[in-house]
């Protein structure tokens, strides 16, 4: 996961939960940790407000409603995490949390053929230990991804062929016409996989 942007400015909230909409737009719909999607877990009620600095009264309880320092996890990551705060400066004392809008995490950690991440850094290494990043959990969704993007570049290879092959024929122009627009509606299914299904008030019983 490539350094992450704020785009949201919501107002002040008294209670941190009420953020919970404008983060998971902001982190797109994934766990900053483990980068599950929604999509992958059942939507977000099994998702959480995650604070960066602990909100533990003994910690930062100033910061549980700053919105700088809240982030969205995955309700595995969330509990691993809980109130564990190592270090104040991760990079300086090569332990701790990143925050994924101050670091770039393709800095500190990298994948292997195993669909493992590998720490590549101390503060790396301690996140994935402490995260559990290498979960089975994790291991199968990520062989899974990757499954599904080869079986699309195939599909879209085959497209691509057959209607170059199909250009040499002299085809109609409707024919042509209906197999472009299969390849766009092809890239666009790819595209919309990102797509959240579900919204936070398909939770709540029906009136």
């Amino acid at each position: 996961m490539a350094l992450r942007q704020r785009g949201s400015s919501p107002p002040q909230y008294k209670r941190y939960q009420s953020y919970k909409r404008y983060l998971r737009v902001d982190f797109e719909y994934e766990c900053v940790y483990c980068s599950i999607h929604e999509n992958e877990v059942g939507g977000p009620r099994f998702f959480t407000v995650e604070h960066y600095r602990p909100k533990a009264d003994d910690k930062f309880p100033d910061l549980a409603t700053v919105y700088s320092n809240l982030l969205y996890g995955c309700q595995v990551c969330n509990p691993f995490k809980l109130d564990d705060w190592p270090s104040d400066d991760p990079i300086l004392d090569d332990t701790g949390y990143l925050d994924p809008c101050e670091h770039d995490f393709d800095h500190h950690f990298a994948g292997d053929r195993g669909f493992r991440v590998r720490g590549l850094t101390g503060p790396g290494r301690y996140m994935v230990e402490r995260l559990h990043l290498n979960r089975n959990q994790l291991r199968k969704m990520r062989m899974l991804r990757r499954r599904a993007e080869r079986q699309h570049e195939r599909e879209m290879e085959l497209l691509h062929e057959f209607a170059a092959e199909l250009r040499n024929v002299r085809p109609t122009s409707l024919q042509l016409h209906r197999v472009e627009s299969h390849i766009a509606q092809k890239i666009q299914q790819w595209s919309d996989r990102l797509k959240p299904i579900y919204d936070i008030e398909d939770y709540r019983e029906d009136e």
